[in-house]
């Protein structure tokens, strides 16, 4: 199918495992499955720049040994700023017969939507570069978040779905700042903890000055499951994901200062009312494109 880019309403849908995208992460894919490859090649032919990444709840049940002995679906581990992340990036998305019957092609598709969250986010593709093997390169900046609803499984070889934009509420600016600072205070404490010694200059190198990005740069690189980064994602206000976040960087704070007794560290500087440090991954560097 061919889109009409005067009355362009859908928008490709590339469910993940264990990603959950947010507003600012750089997230670069190696793409060879073939419907997905077929999905770049109409954002080439239609000039579409904008792709929706949405959190699958689990992966899709092998229903072909013999057509899919070979698919599986890696999410990456890291996300990269840079286009080194082209190149070194682990991101594979396999499957590479996926259409190989029509009957099998529909069952996965029905299981596929089965199996994807309501809210995802915006993929602005930046980058793409073919490979001499067909497959693509392709590096995107997260935007806002959108609903996943009325999902077509039929014009394409892959999802689509309406654009349904769903912004996060936004409250006074000068509650949101003291919100914030004190969740990046916090973060910077559970870094401690988690990461290693040199973690703190890389953070204040690293932290955006945008509050928005700024939770999603706490977000993004707190230790927890994909399934609790989609709780953070569905926040319905930006005070609610910093609450969220707060309350979780606690949690497993004490869960580990439980763990290590007389070996936790003294806290020094406290500020506000939090409680310790964890994980932090300087390479997901969360930018604000418009600052480019």
């Amino acid at each position: 199918m061919v889109y009409n880019r005067n009355d362009v309403t859908k928008l490709p849908l590339f469910p993940l495992p264990e990603t959950v995208l947010f507003p600012g992460m750089a997230l670069p894919l190696h793409i060879f499955e073939e419907r997905y490859k077929q999905m770049i090649r109409d954002c080439m032919d239609n000039d579409i720049s904008r792709i929706v990444i949405v959190l699958s709840k689990t992966q899709m049940e092998d229903y072909s040994e013999e057509n899919f002995s070979e698919g599986a679906f890696e999410a990456p581990d890291t996300y990269l700023s840079d286009d080194s992340a082209l190149k070194d990036s682990e991101t594979i998305l396999t499957n590479p017969t996926i259409a190989a019957n029509d009957l099998v092609a529909t069952k996965m598709f029905e299981e596929e939507t089965a199996f994807i969250y309501e809210i995802g986010a915006y993929l602005d593709i930046m980058q793409i570069s073919e490979n001499s093997d067909g497959s693509f390169d392709i590096l995107g900046h997260g935007g806002d978040r959108c609903k996943v609803e009325n999902v077509d499984e039929g014009s394409h070889l892959y999802l689509s779905i309406e654009d349904k934009p769903l912004p996060i509420e936004r409250s006074d600016l000068n509650i949101e700042r003291l919100r914030a600072w004190d969740a990046v205070e916090l973060f910077k404490r559970y870094a401690e903890i988690v990461y290693p010694a040199d973690v703190q200059q890389q953070i204040d190198e690293a932290m955006p000055a945008d509050i928005n990005l700024q939770a999603s740069f706490i977000c993004a690189n707190l230790s927890v499951d994909s399934s609790t980064r989609q709780d953070l994602l569905e926040a319905s206000s930006l005070l609610d994901r910093f609450t969220l976040a707060q309350a979780i960087m606690k949690s497993e704070l004490r869960k580990l200062k439980q763990k290590r007794g007389k070996a936790w560290p003294k806290e020094q500087g406290e500020q506000s009312n939090q409680e310790s440090q964890q994980d932090f991954v300087p390479e997901n560097t969360i930018e604000n494109p418009d600052q480019n």
